[in-house]
């Protein structure tokens, strides 16, 4: 994938989560929070389902369940981390806004990826911390307290 399309995509994604924030406090407010959470992950699911079948075509069932196989046991916690994200989110938006959860989401996602690189955590290569790293985390910190500033 190129570096464009790249950009292209977690552009769209980072658009994608704060709407579903948005979207699932509405619905939490319905239904409550761990219900929206449910059904948001559910209707991902099916969605993901269709997706993954369309990736694997061509690929036998074999290599695909020689895949999963090969892949370290921590690697599948992913999912469990999400339930964090969108439970957060879902609880954290009508509490202190939009802008204002999404805020503290991306800041801390942010110190969190920093940490991840200069450790070389969760199987990733070693990135060395930057001082423009750094300044930039402290800029979005600042940010996200005025943001939050009522």
């Amino acid at each position: 994938m190129g570096k464009s399309l790249a950009v292209l995509l977690v552009g769209l994604a980072g658009m994608a989560a704060a709407f579903q924030a948005a979207v699932n406090a509405t619905l939490g407010s319905h239904i409550r929070a761990i219900p929206a959470a449910f059904t948001s992950f559910a209707i991902g699911t099916v969605a993901l389902l269709v997706l993954a079948l369309s990736s694997w075509r061509g690929t036998t069932w074999t290599a695909i369940g020689q895949a999963y196989a090969g892949a370290p046991s921590w690697a599948y916690v992913g999912g469990l981390l999400g339930v964090v994200m969108v439970v957060g989110m879902t609880y954290a938006v009508p509490a202190v806004g939009t802008v204002g959860a999404t805020s503290i989401f991306v800041t801390l996602q942010l110190i969190m990826s920093l940490v991840i690189d200069t450790y070389g955590l969760a199987g990733r290569a070693v990135l060395p911390l930057t001082w423009h790293q750094t300044l930039g985390v402290a800029v979005i910190i600042a940010g996200a307290r005025l943001v939050l500033w009522r």
